[in-house]
């Protein structure tokens, strides 16, 4: 088991994080064993899901990963987690804000830390527009918090439509589903403005005029016995990430989100979206331990047995040498005062 997430975190270097996430509506048996199946055949790292309804629905153990729920409080409903990959598991650490009550922060150990926050925002519909307004400016300080310690990147359902862009360069995609943004999308235009983080979501052109981007998130809207209402497919799950890796740099290609809209999760409304993250894990390094409050430990630098006496003789052989050279410094000194060459003081 060892070997197994040692080899794990040297491929982490290589390839990267690969983190997903959906919206299950209920996280029951039969939806957690087609995420389950979904998850081992992307090789995702980390898998964020929204709408637990972990007060409803007790998610059951996956072989592999780790699973890390923040339940919603006070109603049924809602809900965040986290699956991660058991051999990740050791170098994430979890974060919670108070005021996101669902939100959760996974924090990944490297050179430069990376933070993944999965946020799950009630439609508008539900929740007031000063609530939403609270909400996205909590967002906001949170991921500012978390960018003065390393890259950020925000995932999960936001229920907001942002559009496209005028240019592939900004925040927004260029060649997302929706025309238009409403007000929800709007906020969260605004937010990766402030925060300078970029919508993966819509980076891709479309096969045809005719044909619907492929990065919608949620299929239909309404349903009909005889198909899915195609214009009412919608993109309101988002994976935002730094300008770097959402558009592309010097040392890496830009990250390319994936929708898995053949394979899907039964009863779930949403697809599961996942990319690439050019992040290089590191393990932690160990704080050094202390053998008291106020004594700290001292290793002492020690030798093999076998090599300690040639060591010893090599070193009394130097002092000898030194010590040498001063008495003949000395001697010579010493014979010049004698012979009138140099007086005391001069010497």
């Amino acid at each position: 088991m060892a070997n197994r997430a040692r080899a794990a975190r040297l491929a982490w270097r290589e390839r990267g994080l690969r983190v997903g996430t959906i919206n299950v509506a209920g996280l029951t048996q039969l939806k957690t064993a087609l995420l389950t199946d979904l998850m081992r055949r992307l090789c995702l790292d980390i898998m964020g899901v929204t709408e637990t309804w972990e007060g409803r629905c007790q998610p059951d153990h996956v072989p592999g990963y780790t699973f890390v729920g923040r339940p919603r409080r006070g109603g049924q409903g809602g809900g965040v987690g986290f699956y991660i990959s058991q051999a990740l598991a050791p170098l994430t650490t979890l974060h919670t804000s108070p005021s996101l009550p669902e939100a959760l922060w996974l924090e990944v150990a490297g050179a430069r830390p990376a933070f993944v926050g999965l946020v799950y925002l009630p439609p508008a519909s539900v929740a007031s527009a000063q609530a939403a307004d609270a909400t996205m400016a909590a967002l906001q300080t949170d991921i500012a918090a978390f960018q003065s310690r390393g890259r950020v990147v925000v995932m999960g359902d936001f229920n907001s439509r942002i559009g496209r862009a005028a240019a592939p360069a900004a925040h927004v995609g260029a060649w997302g589903v929706d025309e238009r943004p409403d007000a929800a999308g709007s906020a969260l235009t605004r937010l990766m403005q402030a925060t300078d983080l970029y919508a993966l979501n819509g980076r891709t052109p479309s096969p045809s005029p005719a044909h619907h981007a492929p990065e919608y998130t949620r299929p239909s809207l309404k349903r009909r016995p005889d198909r899915a209402i195609a214009e009412d497919i919608a993109v309101m799950d988002y994976m935002l990430a730094p300008r770097e890796w959402a558009l592309g740099g010097r040392d890496a290609p830009a990250c390319r989100l994936m929708v898995e809209s053949s394979r899907r999760v039964d009863g779930a409304d949403h697809l599961l979206l996942h990319t690439l993250l050019p992040h290089a894990c590191a393990p932690r390094r160990a704080p050094a331990r202390c053998a008291g409050p106020s004594r700290p430990r001292v290793e002492k630098l020690t030798t093999p047995t076998a090599d300690r006496k040639a060591h010893e003789d090599a070193y009394q052989e130097a002092i000898k040498q030194r010590l040498g050279a001063y008495e003949d410094s000395v001697a010579g000194l010493l014979s010049q005062v004698e012979s009138g060459a140099l007086t005391p003081l001069q010497a």
